[in-house]
């Protein structure tokens, strides 16, 4: 199945929400871009391993932190998304 993370260039905080420690730090990053990017490419080389060649994007969308509404408004998230699922808009 085609999956796509869009994640925020500014989300970076340590924020009470952002679930840490040590080891999680280690193994998956230790802020929100960080561990998008390290999830896409664990699930590029798990599908690897299995021989599947589905799309994995990521995207780090520009002047956004850990907001839905500013990921919306200003980073570009639903254009994102729709490029994502139906390919550039027709001309």
């Amino acid at each position: 199945m085609p999956t796509c993370v869009l994640v925020g260039e500014l989300d970076t905080a340590h924020d009470p929400h952002l679930r840490e420690g040590p080891r999680l730090n280690a193994r998956e990053g230790d802020t929100r871009l960080l561990r998008g990017e390290n999830w896409i490419e664990a699930m590029r080389s798990e599908a690897g391993k299995y021989g599947l060649h589905t799309e994995f994007h990521f995207e780090v969308l520009p002047h956004v932190a850990h907001s839905f509404r500013d990921a919306m408004e200003l980073g570009g998230m639903g254009p994102a998304t729709f490029r994502f699922l139906f390919g550039p808009p027709p001309a």
